[in-house]
């Protein structure tokens, strides 16, 4: 029952959008939340899911992002529009931004300092 809902839902979703298609990538905080949506969702939609990712990446990286998500993902999701600064020091901040929607413009909403062994993390695992 739960899935049949789901499905409805997206169908009266898409037909809202008029013209446009699954998935909206039209911001940071839409493609995630629809990265989010679909794999919240049976395989059928796994065609929509690769539509939000560069075309520069592989099936296989693909799958695996969206299995990762899928054993991650539970019902409630906190999406936070986030960006790694890297300096040539070696030093990271962590840029959490929030979408004005009467300006349409995104603001700073906090600056982290991110701790080293993290950051290197980052530089390991982003190209």
């Amino acid at each position: 029952m739960k899935n049949v809902a789901f499905v409805l839902l997206l169908i009266i979703l898409s037909g809202c959008k008029g013209e446009s298609e699954l998935p909206d990538t039209s911001s940071p905080g839409m493609t995630t939340s629809g990265m989010n949506f679909i794999a919240a969702s049976d395989e059928v939609f796994y065609e929509d899911f690769k539509k939000l990712f560069d075309d520069q990446r592989s099936e296989d990286f693909i799958r695996e992002k969206y299995e990762l998500i899928k054993r991650t993902k539970t019902d409630g999701a906190f999406i936070s529009t986030l960006t790694l600064v890297r300096y040539e020091n070696n030093k990271a901040l962590l840029v959490q931004l929030r979408h004005d929607r009467d300006k349409d413009e995104y603001l700073i909403y906090n600056i982290i300092e991110v701790p080293e062994e993290v950051a290197a993390f980052f530089e390991e695992e982003i190209e």
